[in-house]
């Protein structure tokens, strides 16, 4: 009974670190936008529409591979991962992103030559926030499979206490900007960064060969790439509407994707609850379970979309202190959206419950191949309506691609 108990009490605090974060974001939000200029926006909006493809590539999910790994060690080996771990962050890592802030720097140069966005420092700030956010999300992979989830809440209730007071600090009295609301998260994550580094400090001490690399790598890059492969589906469309060169619309279409992103939060924590009730019924093939979860998932997301379509317009407008309001009707379009975004995700967690994992590698490969089609028509035709109309569009095509290839690739489960 008291492990049971301990496991519900665990799961109702990692559902609060996950919503807590946003919520003070939305709360603080009407004295962002009235010290933001649509400007701000576009380059806050511009350098975070990296964010799919630069954070898998930089972290290189090496927390992940220590997340696979943890219950197949001994302690004495779990502290030895962390410490190679820790150097191919250093070494690695901050390799790639130097290269990213290179290849930025190319593709607006070269690429994008006629860009309103300035490159530095916004670049800097950004690139450098995802290398240093590497050593948290490792930290916080040790305390989830540690079960500490009071230590894990408590971190990331701290995380966004430093990140809503820096930028209150830098964007409000400071009234920075962009460059404010980007250095921000880069203070936050420097100094979780460092504090994180002096309780491992003695993984530096630890000798750590070469060879102890390679096997590390190998395992995470088909992981990297499938994730940035997320970029086409959230991401590029922003990168192509950026290019229109209408600033004060480009900000309205960022906030708007901003918003149904909060709604996209909401809507996780919602399936993160069902999560192990899904992988139980697949193991024991309940499908009659299976169908009321996917029902209930299903009636809540449009509940969710339906009231927020309603009151977006008085919403938005009151958390943008008045001056952004229509931004709504490009929210409005998004979070549709999100209604197939939670028949996706609930369709891939039985799939990945069953260990059909390349099935969803296929999918994405399919699906990305598709955006990079679709995306600039209807960006072409029907500019930011388009780009936002876009992202149903392409979570239709996600489920409808997922349905046939789960029918045409053998059933063969990674043990």
């Amino acid at each position: 009974m008291m492990n049971a108990k301990k496991i519900l009490n665990n799961a109702g605090l990692y559902i609060l670190a996950s919503i807590i974060p946003p919520f003070f974001s939305i709360i603080i939000n009407p004295f962002v936008a009235k010290n933001m200029s649509p400007m701000d926006y576009s380059i806050v909006g511009f350098y975070s529409s990296f964010n799919l493809l630069l954070t898998p590539l930089i972290s290189f999910f090496l927390a992940h591979y220590y997340s696979k790994k943890y219950y197949e060690c001994s302690e004495e080996e779990r502290t030895f991962l962390k410490a190679v771990i820790y150097r191919l962050f250093f070494l690695v890592s901050s390799l790639i992103a130097f290269f990213s802030i290179v290849g930025i720097g190319l593709y607006k140069y070269f690429l994008n030559e006629n860009s309103l966005i300035p490159f530095l420092p916004y670049v800097l700030l950004f690139v450098a926030t995802l290398f240093f956010n590497c050593f948290y999300t490792l930290e916080l992979n040790y305390l989830k499979m540690k079960r500490n989830a009071i230590v894990f809440f408590s971190f990331s209730i701290v995380q966004s206490i430093l990140i809503i007071l820096s930028t209150l600090f830098f964007v409000v009295i400071f009234k920075w900007g962009a460059f404010g609301k980007l250095l921000a998260p880069l203070i936050e994550s420097l100094v979780l960064f460092l504090f994180i580094l002096y309780k491992n400090k003695s993984l530096l001490c630890i000798h750590v060969p070469c060879s102890a690399f390679p096997k590390v790598l190998l395992f995470c890059y088909p992981l990297v790439l499938t994730a940035m492969l997320g970029f086409f589906t959230k991401g590029y469309d922003c990168i192509l509407l950026e290019r229109l060169n209408n600033s004060k619309e480009f900000a309205l279409y960022t906030i708007g994707l901003q918003f149904s992103t909060y709604l996209m939060l909401l809507t996780n924590a919602l399936q993160n609850t069902f999560q192990s009730d899904i992988y139980e019924s697949v193991s024991k093939n309940n499908k009659r379970k299976l169908i009321k979860i996917g029902g209930l998932l299903l009636f809540a997301a449009v509940l969710v979309v339906l009231c927020f379509v309603l009151f977006a317009p008085f919403i938005i407008d009151f958390l943008t202190y008045g001056r952004y309001t229509d931004a709504a009707r490009y929210a409005q379009i998004m979070s549709i959206s999100i209604i197939f975004s939670v028949l996706f995700y609930y369709a891939t967690t039985v799939f990945v419950a069953k260990g059909r994992t390349k099935l969803l590698l296929i999918n994405k490969i399919v699906v990305s191949i598709c955006a990079i089609i679709i995306t600039p028509l209807m960006i072409k035709k029907y500019t930011y309506v388009g780009g936002a109309a876009s992202q149903s569009i392409l979570w239709i095509i996600s489920l409808i691609s997922l349905c046939v290839c789960s029918k045409i690739i053998p059933n063969r489960k990674i043990q």
